[in-house]
């Protein structure tokens, strides 16, 4: 069905006016396209929620495939976590269910069951955090450097008011054209930083609901390869698909068939690790992750607004945007989540087969509100993208090819890419080995 799928790594020739730089943008496709071949069916396994959490996963995690990678994910985790987190890890594994639940915590002893000797219980628990662990956080080392870096930008305003990451100070960052290799050399900035998402939710005329995000991570090949599609099922039905990497208990977008699609993106870069753990040391909050996983397979989720309240609540080790589809013509909403509730819910205008009433929403990784940093404006080129797309699409193919796998929304960052519907209960997933 869907394909893991090769590229080549898309490299940017300027940045300064970078939305309307023809040269980029002819690059950018002639790279694109002609370079997908078709390796290998996208794998797919079954979780049965019937059995003990602490039995869920051995069958899976015991792979071979999964075992000879756990390894090699392992030394990636290794190099993301702070030694100063270490001791608050081995607090945690004390007590795993206390501090996850009995359901997540117990499928976490499952992992490590499953995995035998390639990841311990600790392993697991780190692979768990990555999202709230992963030194991710905002600076000029690990900018995404999409566009000039300006000062008094106002989207780096809104998100760094001192201004000390978001526009990086260097006397070779002019106004003229400058190159991306060559900032990048003059800034030391490392060839592969992290990056971060685009979802779209929209309807188009015949009132049919479509999703499609690209998670933008750089994450290595190992844990791409670790990347699945879970059918997780009660009394042998479905109760939601999510996908996740083997190892982790979260979900990071997922289908409640006929009722609702979820994705997720990153707010504020994920938080600053050391509010996050006290979050969690404190409070004994969920990943936002957890929380998708948690809301997707609730017995209560038997609607659209059942999902939106059930993601708008719920104590979260950090902040985040859930972006949802529902089955229904008009329902789709982003949510801006604060740690402890949703700060704001942007829904689709209430007559969204309308094209003047707000048929679509788009969101990366900054409040809808306020402008985003010129640094990274994703934005407005994937509003410029579904404006030209219009609503007259009538399948998920035409999202993909118009929009999601269109430089910039799709770019030298993404890892993976889902197109999903629970109109028609569709759901693909891709992911993409960089060359």
């Amino acid at each position: 069905m869907t394909t893991i799928v090769t590229i080549l790594l898309l490299t940017c020739t300027s940045c300064s006016a970078w939305i309307n730089n023809d040269a980029l943008r002819q690059d950018t496709l002639k790279q694109v396209s002609s370079t997908t071949t078709a390796t290998a069916q996208f794998p797919t396994h079954i979780v049965n929620l019937d059995l003990p959490p602490t039995e869920r996963w051995n069958a899976i995690a015991s792979l071979p495939k999964y075992r000879a990678l756990a390894p090699k994910a392992l030394e990636y985790l290794a190099a993301q976590i702070p030694k100063a987190v270490l001791p608050i890890l081995e607090k945690i594994l004390g007590n795993i269910t206390g501090y996850f639940g009995e359901e997540l915590g117990g499928e976490m002893i499952s992992l490590s069951t499953g995995f035998g000797s390639t990841l311990k219980t600790g392993d697991i628990v780190a692979m768990n955090l990555i999202m709230q662990l992963e030194s991710i956080g905002l600076n000029c080392s690990n900018w995404n450097v999409t566009g000039p870096t300006i000062p008094n930008d106002p989207g780096c305003l809104d998100i760094d008011p001192k201004q000390t990451w978001c526009y990086c100070h260097n006397k070779s960052r002019t106004s003229e054209l400058v190159s991306v290799s060559s900032f990048r050399q003059a800034m030391n900035i490392p060839k592969e930083g992290p990056g971060l998402c685009t979802s779209v939710v929209a309807v188009n005329k015949a009132g049919k609901m479509f999703h499609g995000r690209n998670l933008d991570w750089n994450i290595p090949t190992a844990v791409r390869s670790m990347i699945a599609d879970i059918h997780y099922q009660r009394s042998g039905k479905t109760v939601f698909i999510g996908t996740t990497v083997v190892g982790f208990v979260g979900t990071f977008n997922g289908m409640i068939p006929g009722v609702a699609t979820v994705s997720i993106d990153a707010r504020d870069k994920g938080g600053k690790i050391l509010g996050n753990l006290l979050q969690m040391l404190l409070h004994k909050s969920r990943t936002p992750c957890q929380n998708m996983r948690m809301v997707l397979q609730d017995p209560k989720s038997t609607s659209f607004e059942a999902v939106v309240a059930g993601l708008s609540s719920g104590e979260q080790v950090d902040q985040n945007y859930f972006i949802v589809g529902g089955a229904k013509a008009g329902q789709g909403a982003v949510i801006s989540r604060d740690r402890t509730k949703a700060k704001d819910v942007w829904y689709l205008g209430r007559n969204a087969t309308s094209s003047n009433d707000g048929w679509y929403r788009l969101q990366t990784n900054y409040d809808h509100w306020n402008p985003v940093p010129k640094a990274d404006d994703r934005r407005t080129p994937g509003e410029l993208n579904m404006d030209k797309m219009g609503q007259s699409f009538t399948s998920l193919d035409t999202l993909f090819k118009d929009v999601i796998h269109v430089w910039p929304t799709y770019n030298h960052h993404t890892d993976y890419t889902v197109m999903m519907s629970a109109s028609d209960n569709s759901y693909e997933s891709m992911v993409w080995m960089k060359n």
